[in-house]
């Protein structure tokens, strides 16, 4: 598998950022561990102290749902990628996990963006960076569709949420604003003529067939990812019905997708947000921060980790 479009006088460049950027993500992700084990343990104990048999059905749940999560991203990003190249299952499938590991220490997924277009010729790679958009929105559109209904009918049972959400929005609007402006912006302005050209290739391929099966497998993958949260939430113990432990993920997701902070904090304010939201309801502290933790080391470490292997293995390709 070879990177497209480098130099020889760049590749020990090239092979420093394939071994620095899994080794960074890696030892991101042993901190985070550490850090929940020294703050969790109560938590923890809690969890191994469960039978053996729960414990297995957990590791199965979280192995065999995230495999058909990150497939089902695979086959998203072969789609979405189509009008530009055809791309096997697998080779999505690396791309995808490449920009795991590359996500996993930049906020909204910036370091996905940076890296997929990388295995494309120079000529493709600013269509291809437009396509990963076009991809990551319909994710976010199923997010916040389903977020804000959610959030919606928690406020009304819930009034309390409401002090939070308020102020989480201005912080998360300020935030925003200030990306805009600080990063977005000047690149836009820099690249304005030639995005905006892009921005109609783009257009003329991509087709409202491809638009509706990009919505309709993130939708999916939504369902598969909140289904496997609530499963492990009810493993675990949790008292409250499918309806409301729908309705306070969806909550949760939303919220943390709005705040600008990298994968690998993931775990630490999905926490904060489910041991807040569950708690209204009376659900134990510890089997919100379990289940959120398997949730992180599925989703995003295991992927991480994998990606850093593959990472490792690319080579610089010849310049087109």
């Amino acid at each position: 598998m070879q990177i497209r479009g480098l130099h020889k006088s760049k590749h020990f460049f090239f092979y420093g950022i394939t071994y620095l950027v899994p080794a960074l993500a890696i030892g991101s992700i042993y901190l985070q561990i550490q850090q929940f084990h020294i703050t969790n343990v109560h938590a923890l104990e809690s969890f191994w102290s469960s039978s053996s048999f729960v414990i297995i059905k957990i590791c199965l749940t979280l192995i065999v749902l995230t495999t058909i999560n990150w497939m089902l991203e695979a086959y998203k990003w072969q789609l979405a990628v189509g009008p530009v190249k055809r791309l096997s299952l697998s080779e999505a499938a690396r791309q995808c996990l490449v920009g795991a590991t590359s996500s996993i220490l930049t906020p909204a997924k910036l370091g996905d963006y940076a890296s997929k277009p990388a295995f494309y010729a120079a000529h493709q790679r600013p269509t291809i960076v437009l396509l990963n958009g076009l991809s990551h929105f319909f994710q976010m559109l199923t997010t916040g569709i389903f977020g804000t209904v959610s959030l919606v009918v928690l406020a009304k049972h819930q009034p309390r949420i409401l002090h939070l959400i308020d102020s989480q929005t201005a912080l998360m609007v300020i935030t925003s604003l200030l990306i805009l402006f600080l990063v977005i912006v000047p690149v836009i302005k820099l690249k304005m003529k030639k995005t905006y050209l892009n921005l109609l290739e783009l257009l003329s391929v991509t087709n409202r067939q491809l638009c509706v099966s990009l919505m309709s497998l993130s939708i999916t993958r939504y369902l598969i990812f909140s289904l496997q949260f609530i499963l492990l939430l009810q493993l675990l113990g949790n008292p409250l019905g499918v309806y409301w432990t729908f309705i306070i993920s969806s909550s949760i997701y939303i919220i943390n997708s709005m705040l600008p902070t990298p994968a690998a904090s993931d775990s630490i304010i999905k926490g904060s947000l489910g041991v807040f939201l569950f708690g209204l309801f009376g659900v134990n502290p510890w089997i919100v921060l379990i289940a959120t933790l398997l949730m992180w080391l599925g989703n995003h470490v295991l992927p991480a980790v994998i990606g850093s292997i593959v990472m490792m293995q690319l080579k610089p390709g010849i310049k087109e």
